[in-house]
């Protein structure tokens, strides 16, 4: 690897990229782009990932990394989960893996933000994260049909008390992102930027495990009511 970007630090932008999009004021042209692309592959980006887990899954986290979002890894995470009815479980994990809105868009993939600027401007639209236990694949189902009869709002109750809200920091490489064909909203307006890993983050790229009563998740989010 060349090198280590973090979107909140200038002064890890490759040259190359810096001269090219802070002096540029017109959009990149396919070519340049490409040329960005090709430049960026031996480059690793700072990331951070919202959440709210069990310490038993951080300790799990730091031993193994950010796994991808399978329907095993949903299992047995649930399945771990105590304060719940096998019944309750059973009605999490099915309800969840068949809603479009839920599993289906996050399957095979870690979700990520980048630079502190957005965690601090995007607070109130990444609040969820660190309401509910285990993403938005577990809870979203169950928050978006809450006004509906016949859902076990119970459940919604539970994920809400479960868990402690962290922010996960790790680098990744540029080229196991989606972000490739955003490079100048990333780096110009880094603001809102977001993706998602194609692969596992191994436990030797996590940089940092911030908890809720952390300095930096309070200099980022705030305090959680």
């Amino acid at each position: 690897m060349t090198g280590v970007i973090d979107f909140d630090e200038p002064e890890t932008w490759p040259p190359f990229l810096r001269k090219l999009l802070i002096d540029s004021q017109k959009p990149l042209t396919q070519q340049q782009m490409q040329k960005c692309t090709d430049y960026l592959k031996n480059y690793k980006i700072i990331c951070y990932h919202c959440t709210k887990l069990t310490s038993e899954e951080i300790s799990d986290i730091r031993k193994n990394g950010l796994l991808l979002l399978d329907e095993d890894l949903a299992t047995k995470k649930i399945q771990m989960l105590s304060g719940f009815s096998q019944e309750e479980k059973e009605c999490l994990l099915t309800q969840n893996l068949t809603y479009e809105r839920s599993f289906a868009q996050r399957n095979n993939m870690v979700h990520f933000v980048l630079g502190k600027n957005t965690l601090t401007t995007h607070r109130n639209g990444l609040s969820p994260f660190f309401q509910y236990w285990g993403g938005e694949s577990m809870y979203k189902f169950f928050a978006d049909a809450s006004t509906l009869e016949g859902v076990n709002l119970e459940i919604l109750k539970k994920l809400k008390a479960t868990g402690i809200p962290y922010i996960i920091k790790f680098s990744l490489d540029w080229q196991q992102s989606n972000i490739e064909s955003r490079i100048a909203k990333c780096f110009i307006n880094q603001t809102g930027s977001s993706g998602y890993s194609k692969v596992n983050i191994p436990h030797t790229d996590i940089l940092n495990i911030f908890k809720s009563d952390s300095n930096f998740f309070t200099a980022t989010i705030g305090e959680l009511p």
